[in-house]
């Protein structure tokens, strides 16, 4: 731990002046900042510091390194006072803050004011990232892909792994929009348990489609169950797309190694029905058994011929 000097706007016309130990001075920054401070300066402090404030009888504020809980747990009004910088994406408010400690460098994940904590990301996962501008970078990547607004939810589908993304989206990040959202996975250690989470659920309504939760607000579970069906919807029209299967077995192919797998026909063709396996089947064979036409036999052989084109082997 080090100690830090750091001064502060306390009020409109009131400065301070603390000492505080932490991991380092991110750290101290986030703790200020998320009580709702404007930090001024923060400077390395010495021991000369330490025994002034000892003698004053001044507290030395000891700083710990905020835990996944104590993230999660943060309001929008905080993260917005914390954070360095904001963008939006698809309607979301994405907040860059630095920790410090164990989470450094981390992305928060906003909408309509409600965190979607289960969308957010951190330093800690990507160490292998040269530096903040890289990680920065692949942050609002990512983000652009795993975010949806309603509107995008509910456009034509042309990527393969887009209806995944979307689905994702609506079961993990979409109910936590939902403020009194009771979870439908839960753990019992004994029969009172039981009850008492039947007795809070049992007058409300159950989304049972996606999502597995429960809630008064019966509007945000029809609407959460429409975008669920708008998605279907689409994937069901993107089937008679020729780019879309094209896409489709083309990541199945590279994601199962085609090129090198000698069973890779029934592994590509498996992602898509039932196959049963055939030592000198072909991937038209399995198609043509599954019932699939010539759209998606020709968009199978179109990416079996790129895929192996730009193969080493």
């Amino acid at each position: 731990m080090a100690l830090y000097r750091i001064t502060f706007q306390y009020s409109e016309t009131t400065y301070c002046t603390n000492l505080a130990e932490a991991t380092d001075q991110a750290s101290v920054n986030a703790y200020y900042t998320s009580e709702g401070y404007q930090v001024i300066a923060i400077n390395e402090a010495t021991e000369s510091d330490r025994n002034e404030a000892e003698r004053k009888g001044m507290p030395i504020v000891s700083i710990k390194d905020f835990s996944i809980s104590d993230i999660e747990a943060l309001t929008y009004e905080q993260v917005e006072n914390m954070s360095e910088e904001m963008q939006t994406i698809k309607g979301h408010q994405v907040y860059f803050v630095d920790f410090g400690g164990y989470f450094k460098y981390s992305v928060l994940v906003f909408r309509d004011k409600h965190h979607l904590y289960y969308a957010d990301d951190y330093e800690l996962h990507h160490s292998y990232m040269k530096d903040r501008e890289e990680l920065k970078k692949y942050y609002i990547e990512e983000m652009q892909n795993r975010l949806f607004d309603d509107a995008s939810i509910l456009a034509p589908l042309t990527d393969y792994t887009e209806k995944e993304r979307r689905i994702n989206y609506l079961n993990n990040y979409y109910p936590l929009l939902c403020d009194d959202k009771v979870s439908a996975f839960n753990i019992f250690h004994d029969d009172s348990e039981r009850e008492e989470f039947r007795k809070k659920v049992e007058n409300m309504y159950y989304c049972g489609c996606i999502g597995f939760f429960y809630t008064s607000n019966p509007a945000f579970v029809r609407r959460l169950e429409k975008l669920y069906s708008g998605v279907i919807k689409a994937s069901e029209q993107a089937s008679n797309s020729p780019e879309y299967w094209f896409n489709a077995f083309k990541y199945e192919m590279y994601n199962h190694e085609y090129a090198i797998n000698w069973q890779g026909d029934y592994d590509v063709c498996s992602c898509f029905c039932h196959c049963e396996y055939g030592e000198y089947k072909t991937g038209i064979d399995y198609l043509r058994e599954a019932g699939f036409d010539d759209t998606v036999v020709s968009a199978y052989c179109k990416a079996k011929s790129e895929v192996m084109r730009n193969s080493d082997y």
